[in-house]
């Protein structure tokens, strides 16, 4: 979903949040937050949303009351510009599925700011299935989601280790670089709608 469905900027959460610390080094400071041990315990459906902001109050002496921190959380998703045309034209041709690692706050942050993904029919999320990407459970789970043998399934991804974890499983799958190359791909695989 992130970097695929929607652009993410861990910059701008890094900058908005964490804005009273002191230190030289934001971007580093994002990848820390984003491989935090809370992060992956609540990505993976293990701690609350409420533990979960303690945790992280507690950890980066943040001062933000719960309900600004969720708005705060999601301050690093902005608009895929095509994505949703794209989306609705391979829709038109196969079974469209999501697999992401998220947690209940940006699942519910994305559903209500792009309504388009909340419709999407066969979500396979992180946070409700305990397993993150690349634990072939995970894959395996969104395959039975679209009633598809993986063999059937072709996964797309930023990241190269989350594409390798869908072709160790027997799926095809192509690393997203932009909606561009994309586009191409599902075209060459004909999975697009073409317009006329």
């Amino acid at each position: 979903m992130g970097r695929v469905l929607v652009n993410i900027d861990n910059q701008l959460v890094v900058e908005k949040l964490f804005k009273g610390l002191n230190t030289n080094d934001l971007q580093e400071l994002g990848r820390r937050t984003m491989s935090d041990p809370a992060m992956v315990e609540f990505n993976c459906g293990r701690i609350s949303p409420e533990e979960f902001h303690r945790q992280m109050c507690n950890r980066y002496q943040l001062e933000p009351d719960f309900e600004m921190f969720k708005v705060l959380w999601c301050e690093i998703f902005y608009t895929m510009d095509g994505m949703e045309e794209l989306v609705y034209r391979v829709s038109q041709k196969a079974k469209v599925g999501l697999l992401s690692d998220t947690d209940p706050i940006h699942w519910n942050f994305i559903r209500q700011r792009w309504p388009w993904i909340g419709r999407i029919k066969y979500p396979t999320l992180s946070y409700q299935l305990g397993v993150m990407k690349p634990n072939r459970a995970i894959y395996l789970a969104a395959a039975a989601h679209v009633k598809v043998p993986p063999q059937q399934c072709l996964y797309i991804d930023d990241l190269q280790a989350n594409v390798d974890g869908a072709h160790a499983i027997g799926m095809r799958a192509v690393l997203f670089e932009n909606i561009d190359g994309l586009t191409q791909k599902l075209n060459d695989l004909g999975l697009l709608e073409i317009y006329y």
